[in-house]
């Protein structure tokens, strides 16, 4: 299963503390292959191990390189959906670089060709989650919800009363379940839901729904009404021009593991020269903090600079961080974080040992 194929996490957070530093590997989970793509640009970074056990995520990533290797950054972003395009044409658009795919994922995706025209961005399980609850909230919350978008001010007539029912309606698991959400990151038995409308409510309220990714994906379905400078960094058009050329020349090397992040560590993170850069993405919506812990003991030290996210499940607490500190310097980052649903934190390992 594709869990998400969008973005759907602030990247920025990451491309952030990677760009402070000078860091020659980067290893990154796949996910969506959003945040992958955040960190291509980076001119220190030549070489990028992309780690998922689940291969789906990887076809997918290797799909959207693939494309903007071969298309140019205006069609690239017509293909995955970004920007509206007739199926027809991006299956076309898929036959002129398929040969290109690594053998596996031309198979897969070409099983899936249903996925392709539809937009790849679009196709995640997340996604359309969304594209099920999108069309009622929306109606529910009637047009002067839409003001919420214009930059600038709140507009009169805002629905109040409408907006908390929702919010409350949207704390409870049952109703992710319902929609038929069946990703434990948001419908595990210790999954906080509440989180979610408290952190759109907030974005609403300091009046940045229109600089918001996650504001425009969930209400509007994706992030193409964004000024470019507001949008993810892996959709916009300067960030992916340079990416492009980088695979172009081989500035920079992309590898894949299909293996769970633990399995990678030990077998492979003493043969990565230092400093490397961790992005582990929301490891804990799927694996408790001892999972967290053994990881460390295996990529923490000699420089590395770790940053990883916790969403619904597994926040740590107080006392896990102080316990993380035994791998270097800890740091919070969910202040950075511009959804509000984040526990963002780093680990840097200059610590002698």
């Amino acid at each position: 299963m594709i869990y998400y194929s969008h973005i759907n996490e602030d990247n920025r957070v990451e491309r952030k503390l990677q760009q402070a530093g000078k860091f020659a590997i980067v290893v990154a989970i796949c996910g969506s292959g959003e945040r992958v793509l955040s960190l291509l640009d980076n001119s220190a970074c030549k070489r990028m191990i992309v780690v998922d056990f689940n291969e789906e995520a990887i076809y997918l990533l290797q799909l959207k390189l693939t494309a903007l290797q071969k298309l140019g950054v205006d069609d690239y972003l017509d293909f995955v959906g970004h920007n509206q395009l007739a199926e027809k044409n991006r299956v076309a658009l898929y036959q002129s670089f398929k040969s290109l795919l690594p053998i596996a994922a031309q198979r897969f995706w070409d099983k899936h060709i249903s996925s392709i025209q539809k937009g790849i961005l679009h196709i995640g399980h997340f996604e359309k989650f969304l594209q099920r609850v999108r069309p009622l909230t929306n109606f529910y919350l009637g047009k002067k919800f839409q003001n919420i978008f214009k930059k600038g001010e709140q507009k009169n007539g805002f629905p109040s009363f409408r907006w908390t029912i929702l919010k409350n309606f949207f704390s409870h698991k049952l109703v992710y379940r319902l929609a038929g959400n069946k990703d434990v990151a948001f419908v595990g038995a210790d999954a906080e839901t509440k989180i979610i409308p408290a952190a759109l409510d907030s974005v609403i309220k300091n009046r940045n729904a229109s600089s918001s990714f996650m504001m425009h994906l969930i209400f509007k379905g994706g992030v193409t009404e964004m000024q470019d400078c507001d949008r993810p960094p892996s959709l916009q058009k300067e960030v992916l021009s340079i990416i492009k050329e980088r695979l172009a020349i081989k500035e920079i090397i992309v590898e894949y593991r299909t293996s769970d992040l633990l399995s990678f560590a030990k077998q492979e993170a003493n043969n990565l020269m230092p400093p490397v850069f961790y992005s582990l993405s929301d490891i804990l919506s799927f694996a408790g903090f001892a999972y967290l812990d053994k990881v460390m003991k295996c990529i923490s030290g000699k420089g590395n600079l770790i940053v990883a996210r916790s969403f619904l499940r597994n926040r740590l607490t107080s006392n896990q961080l102080n316990a993380l500190a035994t791998y270097g310097n800890v740091n919070l980052h969910s202040d950075e974080e511009s959804t509000g649903m984040y526990q963002v934190f780093s680990i840097n390992g200059n610590k002698s040992e």
